[in-house]
């Protein structure tokens, strides 16, 4: 059920098991943890008919239908130099690098019931990328899914395009995840199994089919995937040009070059999953093997001499969650076919109604890889690291909250810009103050400390580690001047000290949102100084409906970002996005496609979302 925490499922599950069916929605009153809040939303998704008086199976699939219509455009005013028409190449070297506009177009189709059924269409163009037209007769990447849950034993079943994720995600962990939570203490995760994939990653889902069955406490599950991705030209053995399975795929196809890589190698995987819960404990056991069309060559890197190469791996781990009364365990291992391992395990414990503490260790292996997969770690990969980290919040006061955490690791390989085996630590305070009922302040501190490659000039490389400190210290006051009017200012420094040399960031910015009936306003203003890319600051800003924006800042200059919602009807939603950059002493000479005419950067957004019903 999407509406309730792990915890509340267990223990609605412990009180079905122990005084049998329900036989109204008021008794989940009785169930330990649901509020009138939960108990409403929890309600849609619960049958309390008596077994033999129940839907058919066929009316229980499709009840209550609903679909949703998602269309949504974007558009840079002030482009990048690729875009630009060939007629403008004598001012512009880079122009018509890209045949298509730097149009992003979307569309999304999604048909739902309260009986467990879903189906959708995604339909993406990418800036750069030709639209019905040229080399591309319609949009540049498709998805499609149908996903059924609940019916009978079986509980999940996925067909088309779709996500796997299991345990603490080390082993099997398609979706998205962080790889460090915003929340310090939301440490352990709750693999959904499978999952529709309704994103616009072109690389990374599963494309076939998998589902999940049940036989009482037991769950078992098998899927299989054969999904074309893109690869990278080889020709350092052959005149004609060979693909491999590309690192780091971006998923455009814009180029001549890019087109030709476009589902270039073939990834087939398969694999199954056996599970067992009684509510309190549940242990896993997850494999799969996947395998390239293609060989994954050699890396040349020297920091990725353990990485994955040749053309087929397998993976394997167990996991476990334990949830008692005011402590949950949980924790994975995996390990690969060469007999490389990893594992993570920590736990959270709740001593008091104001004191929460969570601790996790990790210990990732240099040669292990879990291509994957997607657990907590400071690397991007879960390869190559060992760390201990541990959060605390306390509620000193009734309105006052105190969060911080620390995190101690240290890389037993090289690293990007780093060619040593190197340390790091990484510490944070977060605290929220509420002064009234519509006035609160924040502040968060963050210190991190870690060795990277020192370089004296360009050309020349020093495989001598510098310590690298970085502060960055944050405040917000949010101010909710009337019931449909919210005011928040901010302010952030942060500082980089490296060997003999300091650099310094600064942000200041002023956020508004007024919803005023049918309408919705919401924006952000900000002015930033930063010395380079290491001091830069990220902040979220608004944006349309199941989009996300919080893009890094540095340089100097503005910026200022504009949202409209506007809900004419009940079933029809529009949203109208601009957002502008101003860069000081920004060069106006491109030195590739991809930089921007100009000091300014204007984009603007557009969507509509229909529902019908």
């Amino acid at each position: 059920i999407p509406v309730i925490s792990r915890d509340q499922a267990i223990r609605l599950s412990v009180y079905v098991a122990a005084y049998g069916e329900m036989l109204s929605c008021w008794e989940l009153m009785s169930v330990d943890g649901f509020d009138s809040l939960t108990i409403a939303r929890v309600i849609p998704f619960l049958d309390f008919s008596p077994a033999g008086t129940r839907r058919s199976l066929l009316s229980r699939i499709f009840f209550r239908p609903k679909s949703r219509i998602v269309l949504r455009w974007q558009h840079p005013m002030k482009g990048q130099a690729g875009y630009s028409p060939l007629a403008d190449s004598l001012e512009n070297r880079y122009a018509g690098t890209y045949p298509g506009n730097a149009d992003r177009l979307l569309f999304k189709y999604a048909f739902e019931t309260n009986g467990g059924f879903r189906a959708g269409i995604t339909a993406e163009k990418d800036p750069g990328e030709e639209f019905f037209t040229g080399s591309q007769p319609g949009f540049d990447f498709y998805s499609a899914y149908v996903f059924l849950k609940n019916i009978g034993p079986v509980k999940q079943l996925a067909i088309g395009d779709f996500h796997a994720n299991f345990g603490q995600g080390l082993t099997l962990w398609t979706g998205f995840g962080f790889s460090k939570p915003a929340d310090p203490l939301w440490l352990n995760r709750n693999g959904q199994g499978l999952r529709p994939s309704t994103g616009t990653d072109e690389n990374r889902f599963l494309r076939g089919a998998g589902t999940m069955m049940a036989a009482g406490h037991w769950r078992f599950t098998a899927f299989a995937s054969s999904l074309k991705i893109d690869g990278t030209a080889d020709t350092s053995d052959s005149t004609e040009t060979q693909y491999t399975p590309a690192v780091s795929p971006s998923g455009l196809h814009r180029t001549t070059r890019e087109l030709a890589a476009k589902d270039a190698v073939t990834q087939t995987v398969y694999g199954g999953r056996v599970s067992w819960q009684n509510g309190l404990l549940q242990i896993g056991a997850t494999g799969y093997i996947m395998r390239y069309s293609s060989p994954m060559p050699q890396h040349e890197a020297l920091n990725q001499k353990y990485y994955f190469s040749g053309i087929e791996s397998s993976n394997y781990g167990v996991d476990f969650q334990l949830t008692l009364r005011r402590l949950a365990l949980f924790g994975e291992a995996g390990m690969t076919r060469t007999g490389a391992a990893g594992i993570m395990t920590g736990l959270r414990w709740t001593p008091d109604i104001r004191v929460d503490v969570a601790l996790l260790y990790r210990n990732y292996g240099v040669n292990f890889n879990s291509p994957l997969g997607a657990a907590f770690g400071e690397n991007s990969r879960n390869t190559n690291e060992e760390g201990l980290y541990a959060a605390l919040s306390y509620i000193p006061l009734h309105k006052l909250i105190i969060s911080g955490y620390a995190d101690m690791y240290r890389f037993s390989w090289l690293r990007y810009r780093v060619d040593k085996p190197s340390t790091g630590e990484e510490y944070g305070l977060k605290g929220k103050y509420e002064l009234t009922s519509n006035t609160g302040l924040t502040f968060r501190y963050r210190y991190e400390h870690r060795e990277i490659n020192l370089t004296f000039n360009p050309g020349e490389h020093s495989h001598h580690l510098a310590d690298r400190y970085r502060h960055s210290l944050r405040g917000t006051v949010r101010v909710d001047v009337t019931g449909t009017l919210r005011l928040t200012s901010l302010a952030e420094w942060s500082r980089v000290n490296l060997h003999d040399a300091c650099a310094d960031g600064y942000l200041v910015g002023q956020q508004i949102r007024a919803d005023i009936g049918r309408w919705s306003i919401s924006g952000v203003f900000m002015l930033f100084s930063a010395d380079d890319w290491d001091t830069r600051m990220y902040l979220y800003e608004p944006d349309v409906l199941y989009a996300f924006s919080a893009p890094a800042v540095y340089g100097e200059g503005s910026r200022l970002v504009l949202l409209v919602n506007y809900d004419p009807l009940d079933w029809v939603s529009f949203w109208v996005r601009y957002a502008i950059s101003k860069l000081d002493n920004k060069p106006v000479v491109p030195t590739g496609p991809d930089d921007y005419l100009g000091a300014d950067r204007q984009e603007v957004k557009v969507q509509m979302i229909v529902k019908i019903r």
